[in-house]
């Protein structure tokens, strides 16, 4: 019975930081500082208890104000650290990481219950780009008319040109995915192949996976920002976070070997566009990596350097960048120098960890059969 759905589990293991934004910051107001960590509590608690000391009027203007510490507040209202308890919430792992003048934290995806968790809908995204890659490559010399269009496009306009770019990668994604015959009209999203595999959101996580963990950029010389601005809540390298997956296999071509030999030939395509440009932060150039996530970069979100070749592609990304960027930008992030450098975008997506750079959203995947 149902024999044609195999049921998988997937297990992913940072081998980097990831990050899922939930759309929502913390700010100074909003966590207590420790040496090693900060407190993000529950404001409904923490209210109800400060009320109780006589102290929700106080603790209202400090709401109001972002600017205002929250540590500072309670030093100087002399709540003492066993109180805390009272205010629920959890930890995070500061990393290390001085936070004095950071303005807010980028917080990760929570359930209701205040766990951490990945959508599946990430993970099959990345998996999307993954088997888009591995197609594009397999079907290269056929692809002539679609990389002549990207390289002709010239509106007046960065919207537009955008739009152009688009259309040209979702031709090529309705190629490759809208290959059921669920409705006459191909482009319907019913059509899509990917349909027939099912990933859940992932097991939730303990809230001691997050660390406090800074954008760090770096450029081809090692170089990296003077300033950091963004601050996110991470999961730490050497997490494992375990999906169940269901693959349709009457109705679909892809199966887990599929797929993990497409993630097999994106990592070592990835490895050759950027990592060797970048000082060669991996010991590997193969294996069964993926990147997930925010801040994870240009090139693990796009096809563009399946698409094009060589220093081709450098050059049909930094034209991405100049007719889809206000001319302020394309200067501020210094495109113009791409084809010197031997790679766009010329700046990797990093952060540090324990005192360790590591690189964002890369997880190794393990996929097994149940």
């Amino acid at each position: 019975m149902n024999s044609f759905l195999k049921r998988y589990k997937i297990i992913l293991k940072t081998d980097g930081a990831v990050f899922v934004g939930s759309g929502k910051s913390i700010k100074v107001n909003e966590y207590i500082e420790f040496k090693d960590r900060i407190l993000v509590p529950e404001q409904e608690k923490m209210y109800t208890y400060l009320c109780a000391r006589g102290l929700g009027r106080e603790f209202e203007r400090i709401e109001a104000n972002s600017g205002q510490s929250l540590s500072k507040w309670m030093e100087d209202c002399r709540i003492k650290r066993d109180e805390y308890k009272n205010f629920g919430g959890y930890y995070i792992e500061k990393n290390g990481e001085d936070i004095k003048g950071v303005r807010e934290i980028m917080t990760f995806m929570k359930d209701p219950f205040g766990f951490p968790y990945i959508p599946g809908s990430s993970l099959k995204g990345a998996l999307r780009t993954v088997l888009l890659w591995s197609s594009v490559d397999d079907k290269y010399d056929s692809l002539s008319v679609e990389r002549a269009s990207v390289s002709e496009i010239r509106f007046a306009k960065a919207k537009e040109n955008k739009k152009a770019y688009q259309g040209i990668i979702e031709r090529i994604e309705r190629d490759e995915f809208n290959t059921l015959h669920r409705s006459n009209k191909r482009s319907d999203a019913v059509n899509d192949s990917l349909s027939c595999i099912r990933i859940s959101d992932s097991k939730p996580l303990n809230p001691n996976c997050l660390a406090v963990c800074p954008k760090k950029d770096y450029d081809i010389n090692g170089y990296a920002n003077s300033q950091t601005v963004i601050h996110r809540e991470c999961i730490k390298p050497d997490t494992e976070i375990e999906f169940d997956m269901t693959i349709d296999t009457a109705q679909s071509k892809y199966t887990a070997e599929y797929l993990i030999n497409a993630v097999k030939l994106f990592f070592k395509h990835y490895c050759s566009v950027v990592d060797e440009k970048f000082g060669d932060k991996t010991p590997y150039k193969d294996g069964q990596y993926i990147y997930i996530g925010g801040g994870a970069g240009f090139v693990s979100k796009t096809v563009m350097y399946g698409l094009f070749k060589g220093d081709r592609a450098v050059k049909a990304v930094q034209d991405v960048f100049q007719r889809t960027m206000s001319p302020r930008i394309y200067r501020m992030h210094g495109h113009s120098r791409d084809m010197e450098y031997g790679v766009s975008p010329h700046m990797i997506k990093c952060t540090k960890y324990n005192g360790y750079e590591y690189y964002m959203g890369k997880c190794h995947i393990d996929i097994i059969e149940v």
